[in-house]
């Protein structure tokens, strides 16, 4: 989603001031153009650098880094339950952390990893293969930390929800959410 954001921002900034010399055919507006929405960009690039941040200071979610993965595990889990999901964690599967049943009466297959860098395709695999053999309608694959390209591909295909970093944190942020307001 960032990186689709990212390109449209610079087709942006190289198309208005082509347009803009195209329109006046004067190099020093579109130079001026090209400047002013360069500016405007980094000052929102900033405020962006400036809230993701402050959610990861909010969600302390440097804490997983240092989890093991039985630990995000159980981490994982009592935060889904807080957000209302059942979980059902008694039965034990080699490549599946845990069962998550859905509000639409579905089960997910869910794997929760700790990691230090992206996790790859393999792990992946093993847990859509192994969701297969449970035979949940739906595998998910929670992380401390992001995808390979490789991974977030195989999941595309297969549809296979990938949660990563960012929607850990939100996760956090709302359950914490919901503690404050409940005091």
């Amino acid at each position: 989603m960032r990186t689709r954001v990212m390109a449209d921002l610079l087709i942006i900034l190289f198309t208005v001031p082509a347009a803009a010399w195209g329109a006046t055919k004067d190099t020093e507006i579109s130079f001026v153009t090209f400047l002013c929405l360069l500016i405007i960009f980094m000052i929102v690039g900033l405020f962006v650098i400036k809230r993701d941040i402050s959610r990861q200071d909010q969600s302390e979610i440097w804490k997983t880094d240092k989890m093991s993965d039985g630990e995000l595990e159980q981490f994982v889990t009592e935060l889904l339950v807080k957000q209302g999901c059942q979980t059902d964690t008694s039965a034990e599967h080699e490549g599946i952390s845990f069962l998550l049943k859905l509000p639409a009466g579905k089960t997910a297959a869910v794997k929760v990893k700790s990691h230090k860098r992206s996790v790859g395709i393999r792990l992946v695999q093993k847990a859509f293969k192994e969701s297969l053999t449970l035979k949940a309608e739906e595998c998910w694959i929670i992380s401390n930390h992001d995808f390979t390209s490789q991974a977030k591909e195989f999941a595309r295909e297969n549809n296979i929800r990938l949660y990563g970093r960012d929607q850990l944190i939100s996760w956090i942020l709302t359950v914490n959410k919901g503690k404050a307001s409940a005091e």
